[in-house]
């Protein structure tokens, strides 16, 4: 038996992290010949961060189009399949698509009805296309595809959820798994048990939004939030770690919250993690609701507390199973209400959530995220 993995759409340091740990958990579970086929230096990039001699890297070629020449990709894509077919000649291999786009997803379902072997995809960012009415453009519409390839499954496929709000939402929604087998993990990450030692106690309060600063993440209310704290607390500093999009910057410039002007190197950034103390989440009930977000976990690989608003079932499940990791608030004066009067006094339950953040760093480790894999994963 062999599995072949099978990255159709991340080129370069995209995705690294997640599918080196995807490759580190498949060979826990498995042990076998591994043939990963994908974009050249991917492929190096990945290699480098695994320690198993076992696995056979297969350069192709990835055409990452924009606009309506996407069409492009995907054709270009589902002919690297096709080409490769040769290679899945047992009926025992086990095929692990990584990422896809719809017409390749769909060529690929409609030729299982055929071959009859087990096919793995992973779950990402098209679910948000499916079930979130706010997002327009023609993406939206060509993503249906999927919802198509996904009709057309059969026993022999497994669809894997990065989260249990996000199955939760996406079956409430409608869309449909016929026959296939559903299994969810959490979003494998790499933690590296980061350490944070700030405490309330310090002159200056650093409260952040983590990443890119935009209108699909609700990051304009931080403008308001800035406005209903002015002259409230002089301890408090609002910045955003990351860039702000191009539709924002002038009123982020405007209120004085600071922001990167370009993209900061993984050192930079990581650095200004460290130095904050609070992060931000502005997603209401329809925004981010089938997506895993890193911004998300950033937080909890640095164990900054969140202030988050309520409602969101991705931010709202991590809440309910990882415990004290921030506070929620119903409005943003609420929000500000609570940085209005943010001092030592607070530095307990900082402390408190600090620990717990730290101890949801193990709970979401990738032994333990793979236990949750093997367990789900019959093949």
């Amino acid at each position: 038996m062999k599995i072949h993995i099978y990255e159709l759409c991340m080129t370069g340091t995209n995705h690294i992290y997640f599918n080196s740990a995807m490759l580190n958990m498949v060979v826990g579970i498995f042990g076998c010949k591994i043939i990963f086929y994908g974009e050249k230096t991917h492929l190096e990039l990945v290699s480098s961060l695994i320690d198993y001699n076992n696995i056979e890297y297969r350069p192709i070629k990835i055409s990452n189009y924009l606009g309506p020449r996407i069409l492009l990709s995907d054709f270009n894509d589902l002919i690297k399949f096709w080409k490769t077919r040769k290679d899945r000649r047992s009926k025992d291999d086990i095929i692990l698509i990584l990422n896809r786009l719809p017409f390749t997803m769909l060529f690929i379902n409609i030729l299982n009805r055929f071959e009859k072997r087990k096919v793995i995809n992973v779950l990402h960012g098209e679910l948000e296309y499916l079930v979130n009415k706010n997002l327009r453009g023609l993406t939206r519409y060509y993503y249906k595809i999927f919802k198509l390839a996904y009709k057309l499954s059969t026993p022999n496929n497994t669809y894997i959820f990065l989260g249990d709000s996000i199955k939760e939402t996406v079956i409430e929604r409608g869309i449909r798994f016929p026959r296939a087998k559903l299994i969810t993990i959490d979003h494998p990450y790499n933690y590296n048990a980061q350490k944070n030692t700030n405490n309330l106690s310090e002159k200056e309060i650093y409260v952040s939004n983590i990443g890119t600063a935009a209108v699909r993440k609700n990051s304009q209310l931080m403008i308001e939030l800035k406005s209903k704290l002015n002259n409230r607390n002089f301890k408090i500093k609002l910045a955003v770690l990351g860039t702000v999009e191009e539709s924002l910057q002038k009123e982020f410039e405007n209120a004085g919250i600071q922001y990167n002007n370009a993209k900061a190197s993984k050192e930079v950034y990581e650095t200004q993690i460290a130095t904050t103390d609070y992060s931000l989440s502005f997603f209401t009930n329809e925004m981010n609701i089938a997506l895993a977000s890193g911004s998300f976990f950033d937080c909890i690989k640095f164990a900054k507390p969140i202030l988050a608003l309520k409602g969101n079932p991705f931010v709202d499940y991590y809440f309910d199973k990882l415990g004290n990791i921030g506070y929620r608030f119903d409005t943003i004066d609420e929000m500000a209400d609570f940085l209005g009067e943010l001092d030592e006094s607070e530095n307990k339950h900082y402390i408190d959530q600090v620990k717990n953040l730290e101890k949801a760093q193990e709970t979401l480790s990738l032994d333990n995220i793979g236990n949750q894999l093997k367990k789900q994963l019959v093949i």
